[in-house]
């Protein structure tokens, strides 16, 4: 599958780490959430020569598609240097498709002959 998800370029002054966690690691980690994100932006600031900025833009509820379009519309404008995406297996790989998803008053994908994503 091809990724059609262009993000922008940005100048080097400093590492930004973008995260994304699905509404059930949200929902484990809600009180938690903004002290993991404090605590990882100073212990990575304080082993590396660099500054680093993590950016928490996890959502309660949303799929992965709602995910995806949360990294294109909102994430991409602080040019994160890296992207990472938390999940439960066990309740965010039904959401994938209307088919085996639990609410279907949602966006989803579908792919290509071509191999793209294309929003339905």
């Amino acid at each position: 599958m091809k990724n059609n998800i262009e993000l922008p370029t940005k100048s080097k002054m400093r590492n930004t780490i973008a995260t994304i966690l699905l509404s059930f690691v949200i929902f484990l980690l809600f009180i938690l959430t903004l002290e993991i994100v404090l605590r990882t932006t100073h212990l990575l600031n304080e082993n590396y020569k660099f500054t680093v900025e993590l950016m928490n833009f996890g959502r309660s509820g949303y799929t992965q598609t709602e995910e995806l379009l949360v990294l294109k519309n909102h994430v991409a404008q602080f040019f994160p240097d890296m992207v990472i995406l938390f999940f439960l297996p066990a309740n965010d790989i039904g959401d994938v498709s209307k088919e085996t998803a639990t609410g279907v008053l949602r966006p989803f994908f579908n792919i290509s002959q071509k191999g793209e994503l294309i929003l339905v």
